[in-house]
């Protein structure tokens, strides 16, 4: 997050406890914070819609890209 958010590696060390590794996780860990304001939490769509489908999605991807291709090929 240093290079990313450009935040300085000790702001972030003190201001933030880092004791959660998934997103179940990070939200307990917010639930735990004290805080004055109210947070929302953001998740990119792609990893959520592949931990909801899981092999489903793969196989859905991987028909899009076959079919996608069929106009450009040359069989």
């Amino acid at each position: 997050m240093e290079g990313v958010e450009d935040i300085p590696g000790p702001v972030l060390a003190e201001g933030l406890k880092w004791d959660w590794q998934g997103f179940p996780d990070f939200l307990d860990a917010l639930e735990r914070m004290p805080r004055t304001i109210d947070v929302a939490a953001q998740i990119p769509h792609y990893p959520l819609r592949v931990y909801v489908m899981g092999e489903r999605d793969q196989r859905a991807q991987d028909d899009l890209r076959r079919d996608g291709a069929r106009p450009f090929r040359r069989d």
